[in-house]
């Protein structure tokens, strides 16, 4: 996709030995494990909300049926013969509604993730400034609360602690 296009781009602006010093050469290829640890977290974010968001379409979809049937109850949970329970369209509406908030909190904590990225990738551009980017994180850590990520070189994956 686009990301995956800026990224190669972005390597392939790293190879070049002019741009980035040996020194910064190391730092420059980390940070870009880290862009594509985010890159890849926040596909998971859309995955996730998607799936979410198509379990509660399903609950919506399921009330109106019953609905529909005549079938809703307005009764608490009832036992049946088979030990299992049904749900009320109240539980229903309750769970639907706490599956779009989550959806909403997630959405937001990718964003936060995106705004990040984007301005960590800001701060590679060569030559890299430590001066200012010391600055600029400083700024940014105070207002964002950390999560700690690792990363290999191996085989780019991320994990949270």
């Amino acid at each position: 996709g686009m990301m995956d296009g800026m990224m190669d781009g972005m390597m392939d602006g790293m190879m070049e030995e002019e741009q980035y010093s040996a020194k910064e050469m190391k730092v420059a290829k980390a940070s870009l494990n880290v862009m594509k640890c985010s890159k890849n977290l926040l596909g998971l974010v859309l995955k996730t909300c998607e799936c979410v968001g198509e379990c509660a379409d399903k609950m919506l979809q399921e009330v109106e049926e019953e609905e529909l049937a005549g079938e809703a109850s307005t009764a608490p949970l009832e036992d049946l013969e088979d030990g299992a329970q049904t749900e009320t369209k109240q539980q229903k509406d309750q769970k639907r509604r706490e599956m779009l908030q989550w959806i909403s909190n997630l959405h937001e904590m990718g964003r936060t993730v995106g705004e990040g990225v984007t301005n960590f990738g800001i701060l590679l551009y060569p030559p890299l400034d430590t001066s200012k980017n010391q600055e600029q994180l400083e700024k940014w850590l105070a207002k964002k609360p950390i999560t700690t990520m690792t990363a290999t070189d191996t085989d780019e994956s991320c994990s949270f602690i």
